[in-house]
């Protein structure tokens, strides 16, 4: 099942032994993806009678590898829910889910593990448009009227999550986009751009000095600190531990894990535990104080406050809204 999926039968014994999804979908037949391995590059199909691809797909499950590509894409997740890694970023994704990825930056969505299980009312309706600046019009965009376009593009290499008033509008904008032909299709594109590009409503999702890890020494440490994760995200997790399986010292762990992944490893440990946490708060009855304690938190106040400050909500907002 794994190698039908691989885009190259060269990365098989890579993303076999990928682990990442295991933690939020322990049993899923789908590709794992492991966020600090090598992506793919994709080549985007462009049709030699429109300047940019734009496409939907209703699917049983969305089965893309980790990736890249240098065209930017806007990406519209019109039906579906699962786990979304952009550059070191990881996060959930849900209904009406909006990005804005930045050319050759890597990313990945994945369903949530109950996609795979031959549920036809699961499925995932998704609108992904991919468009290169230079051959939209690269003389259009060295003008003075498309400054915050070009402010905005330049965000999105760090990837643009959008929210509020501007996500219901662009929804609308995209799924217009995707019925229309020939010259209203440029127009209608720039118009959501534009959108974009005036909103105060665009969050960034990796961080500034994220960097592909290309080394194989370098994947090869990293995947074992993950993999070690994965497997006891839910006990105690200390820097000791890692700092031995790597033979370094604890502050040489440290500095080596944060230049190779752009977070400390406290961070990541916390935001694989939060994302766990927020999926158990949307799918089950259990209480916060039994999901701290699934997740590895044995401190409910500490949980609190890692939960606040990775999803800029308490527990029990992010609850409440979700269900509403």
């Amino acid at each position: 099942m794994i190698a039908a999926n691989c885009l190259l039968k060269s990365q098989f014994y890579q993303w076999i032994r990928c682990l990442y999804f295991n933690l939020v979908f322990p049993g899923n037949k789908a590709v794992r993806i492991f966020p600090f391995m090598k992506p793919i590059l994709e080549k985007v199909p462009h049709s030699i009678d429109a300047s940019f691809a734009i496409k939907r797909e209703v699917i049983p499950h969305i089965d893309i590898p980790w990736h890249y590509h240098p065209e930017h894409q806007l990406i519209y997740v019109k039906k579906g829910y699962g786990t979304r890694l952009v550059g070191n970023h990881i996060g959930n994704f849900h209904d009406g889910d909006i990005a804005l990825i930045g050319s050759n930056l890597p990313h990945v969505w994945k369903n949530d593990d109950d996609f795979y299980k031959n549920d036809r009312s699961k499925i995932s309706d998704i609108y992904v448009i991919h468009f290169l600046i230079e051959k939209i019009a690269t003389t259009l965009f060295s003008l003075p009227e498309t400054v915050k376009i070009n402010k905005l593009l330049a965000r999105s290499n760090k990837g643009l999550l959008i929210t509020g008033k501007t996500r219901l509008v662009v929804a609308e904008k995209i799924k217009t986009l995707y019925q229309t032909k020939g010259f209203e299709r440029i127009l209608l594109l720039l118009d959501i751009l534009n959108v974009l590009a005036e909103s105060k409503e665009l969050l960034p999702l990796s961080s500034e000095g994220f960097h592909m890890v290309t080394s194989q020494v370098d994947q090869e440490r990293i995947r074992k600190v993950h993999d070690y994760v994965m497997l006891n995200y839910h006990k105690e997790v200390s820097v000791q531990a890692m700092a031995e399986m790597l033979h370094l010292t604890k502050s040489s762990f440290c500095r080596y894990f944060k230049s190779r992944t752009s977070k400390t490893f406290s961070r990541f440990l916390n935001e694989i535990r939060i994302g766990k946490a927020s999926r158990l708060l949307i799918s089950n009855n259990q209480t916060v104080v039994e999901i701290a304690k699934t997740v590895g938190y044995n401190n409910i106040s500490h949980f609190n406050r890692q939960f606040k400050e990775i999803t800029g909500k308490t527990p029990k907002q992010f609850s409440l809204e979700y269900h509403s």
